[in-house]
């Protein structure tokens, strides 16, 4: 026979709230263990809305952030996550409409954890210097992709398919790597980083009333741009069967 009583889910609720910028906040409490994880995806932000004539700009822009804020600098941003034994880390992936910043703490070391990814959100400086450490990593990584078969297969699957749509993005090419400057970093994370339409997840140790206080007080430098929500199309049809080589 079937136990009933196995097959029983019951799937945890979340406790909702709106931050005065905007931003959606999403609340799921476990007091099980001393710890809390957090991510700001920010819609619009992703590699979907990357300008035409630089692919990878999104990606790029996110994964600069974390490389040092107007206050700190790479090295006193990763030693502080060492120390606080925390993580923080921005992402923005090829024709994804999201950007997010994710972090996690132990619940004592929560508030200097949400203080850091909020300086790394608001006010990340775009250090020269790591730009070119950056584009000299991406030149190789671009060398090795360019003799990867399979890389150019999935390149020309997607220009195939999706034509100029975002979707067909690989991400950084030669040109954009070379094009790509301090200035269109700061434009984009300026125009695109913005809370009108963000959802902020939450999960662990912490209450709805905990961490809306939290996330007021660390991100009252975040205000409301007035952008509508960005919008997204559908690629055009791929028409019918055919061998692209």
């Amino acid at each position: 026979p079937i136990s009933t009583e196995v097959l029983t889910i019951k799937l945890p609720r979340t406790q909702e709230a709106h931050l005065s910028n905007g931003a959606h906040l999403m609340v799921l409490e476990d007091h099980r263990v001393p710890s809390v994880q957090f991510e700001i995806i920010m819609i619009g932000a992703g590699g979907y809305y990357d300008p035409g004539d630089l692919p990878g700009l999104a990606d790029t822009t996110a994964s600069l952030m974390d490389e040092g804020t107007a206050t700190r600098t790479s090295e006193q941003i990763a030693q502080a996550l060492d120390t606080m034994a925390a993580t923080v880390s921005v992402t923005a992936n090829d024709g994804s409409q999201v950007a997010t910043v994710s972090g996690s703490a132990l619940t004592d070391q929560f508030d200097p954890v949400l203080a850091l990814a909020a300086d790394i959100l608001l006010n990340p400086s775009f250090p020269e210097k790591e730009i070119g450490l950056y584009k000299v990593r991406a030149r190789a990584s671009l060398e090795e992709q360019r003799s990867d078969p399979d890389f150019l297969k999935e390149e020309r699957y997607a220009k195939v398919m999706y034509g100029g749509h975002p979707a067909s993005s690989t991400g950084l090419t030669r040109q954009s790597v070379e094009k790509i400057t301090r200035d269109a970093l700061a434009a984009f994370h300026k125009n695109n980083y913005v809370p009108d339409h963000a959802i902020i997840g939450v999960s662990g140790d912490i209450t709805l009333a905990e961490a809306r206080a939290k996330f007021e007080s660390a991100l009252k430098g975040w205000t409301k741009s007035g952008k509508p929500r960005p919008t997204v199309v559908d690629p055009p049809d791929a028409g019918p069967l055919k061998v692209s080589l």
